[in-house]
């Protein structure tokens, strides 16, 4: 089957997987809307995984169009290759006719012909010669352009497809992580209404004493500490590489708690025991260990201009309360792996959940963020 065809079918199954997956987000919507049960959530929970099961799919079917993609670039390098050679070949056949008549030259022409029209035809001929091989020079110059053209377009595929593969691998653990959730809650609420309830209402509590502390912490040490405001005024760097994505943004509407609670921050995907730096220079306002507990292990920094991060899911702390940080010093490691120390209750994997505040307000913190 022609490459063409092949890229056109491709195309229209990725189509049609993104139309389902947008089914399944709008019915991960839905539950959200409603009350929030046990049933409700293991809905949202089984139509993000139905979601992220197409998005692997459709991620396969993305790295297929790449491929055949890289393959008709390879075959148009192998055409313009041959065509290259098939215009090198007349030139040199050219040259080889050019060279004759420079051996004679023109006072030879002249000798050799008997008429004054016979004399012009050679000339013309001479012409037509040196003309033919300007020609071909020019079309070899065109194809090689366009070969580069097409050997940079190469480069750039093969880094698409590196780039398209590594992120399919990071879906798949999303996955892995999203049923692991699932099958969490059904084992610790074993599958009770009035015990998911219960839950419910420990979270939410500790969720709002957690906003709490920190609200309070900044009123109560901001007014008293000296912070420079313009060493914070503008941007803030990354605490960790962003490489491997960020799954879950900042009032994120594909957040399976959001109908118990706003995701005030954006959770970053790295590996387990990945270093932390701090974003910016400023004091530290608050360690929390969590340990084994619900709540999960955190690190809060008041930097100038009102400007405040949270850092948490953390399976180690290297910094203490009350100590002034520089920009870029390593505060703790990255946690979140489910049963493991600070990784807080319900998480779904290795990341760091990283808040911005302004004025005590939790902000999106990519607008920071360079």
């Amino acid at each position: 089957m022609d490459l063409n065809v092949k890229l056109k079918e491709n195309r229209s199954k990725i189509e049609g997987l993104q139309k389902k997956a947008d089914q399944y987000r709008k019915q991960a919507t839905s539950a959200q809307r409603k009350a929030a049960t046990l049933a409700n959530q293991i809905g949202i929970l089984d139509a993000g995984i139905s979601e992220t099961e197409i998005d692997i799919e459709t991620k396969g079917l993305e790295i297929r169009q790449i491929e055949l993609e890289l393959e008709l670039i390879m075959a148009k390098i192998s055409e313009e290759d041959s065509r290259v050679a098939d215009n090198k070949k007349r030139i040199g056949e050219l040259l080889r006719q050019v060279n004759r008549y420079e051996r004679r030259g023109y006072l030879g022409i002249f000798i050799e012909q008997d008429s004054l029209s016979e004399i012009f035809d050679e000339l013309h001929r001479v012409e037509m010669l040196n003309g033919n091989v300007s020609a071909q020079l020019g079309m070899i110059k065109k194809i090689r352009q366009s070969l580069e053209d097409n050997q940079g377009l190469l480069s750039t595929k093969r880094a698409e497809a590196l780039e398209a593969k590594e992120s399919l691998d990071e879906t798949k653990l999303s996955l892995e992580e999203e049923k692991s959730l699932k099958d969490r809650i059904l084992g610790e609420t074993k599958a009770s209404e009035s015990e998911f309830q219960a839950i419910l209402k420990q979270l939410r509590n500790e969720e709002a004493a957690l906003d709490s502390t920190i609200v309070t912490i900044e009123k109560e040490l901001r007014g008293r500490l000296k912070l420079d405001d313009k060493a914070i005024a503008g941007k803030i760097t990354w605490p960790i590489n962003p490489s491997k994505g960020i799954s879950a943004y900042f009032h994120d509407s594909g957040y399976p708690f959001r109908y118990i609670f706003e995701h005030t921050a954006i959770d970053i995907r790295a590996s387990q025991g990945t270093p932390i730096s701090t974003a910016g220079p400023g004091y530290i306002a608050k360690v929390y260990n969590g340990g084994r507990g619900n709540t999960p292990s955190y690190v809060m920094i008041l930097h100038g201009n009102n400007v405040s991060t949270v850092y948490m899911h953390l399976s180690s702390i290297n910094v203490s309360q009350d100590t002034y940080v520089a920009a870029g010093q390593i505060i703790g490691a990255v946690g979140g792996t489910p049963g493991t120390p600070g990784a807080g209750k319900w998480t779904t994997g290795p990341h760091l959940h990283f808040e911005v505040r302004k004025n005590g307000v939790p902000v999106d913190p990519l607008g920071y963020l360079p």
